[in-house]
């Protein structure tokens, strides 16, 4: 009677396309690097905002500049500010500027920018900004005809009102 030590060469190259196949398709979805940096960047941004607005909120409480629609003098120049809390959208510069635009370092001039209609649009790499009258937004733009990011969700915001500003954050494209 003989006996088998071991595998054959065909066992063993059944063995390795299984493995193969796996490795071609569940890696990609516990491996996505890509997915979580534009995560973590987006939560950086939010932080940036975050801690900007409370610096421009103390210095505006300093120089006693709470009410609405008044003009703080920050480092970067003159800016609007209600309640002491920076508008998204200063026009009381000329021409009007944008919070990310002048608080954010960005590092650089954006390589695309425009002002449609009082919106402002600008692209620094693989990230886009996007600001209005009431929204600040710094994120990836997932669909080339989504100026606004919300398609996709991957962005970091800060909204400010009459009434109320707030920070959100929103991953779920990412």
């Amino acid at each position: 009677m003989s006996r088998r030590n071991g595998f054959t060469l065909i066992e063993l190259v059944v063995v390795i396309l299984i493995l193969g196949i796996l490795a071609v398709t569940a890696a990609p979805k516990f491996i996505n690097l890509q997915s979580d940096a534009k995560t973590a960047t987006v939560q950086g941004f939010l932080g940036s905002i975050k801690s900007t607005v409370g610096m421009l909120h103390m210095k505006a409480n300093i120089q006693g500049k709470t009410g609405a629609d008044v003009t703080v003098d920050t480092d970067f120049g003159p800016y609007q500010f209600h309640n002491a809390y920076p508008e998204t959208r200063s026009e009381s510069t000329s021409p009007a500027r944008y919070f990310v635009q002048t608080f954010i370092d960005l590092g650089g001039s954006p390589e695309s920018e425009s002002f449609p209609g009082g919106t402002h649009i600008a692209q620094y790499g693989d990230v886009y900004v996007y600001e209005n009258n009431d929204i600040s937004r710094i994120g990836y733009r997932l669909n080339d005809s989504d100026a606004s990011l919300i398609n996709g969700h991957c962005y970091a915001q800060y909204s400010h009102s009459a009434s109320t500003q707030g920070f959100s954050l929103d991953v779920t494209g990412c």
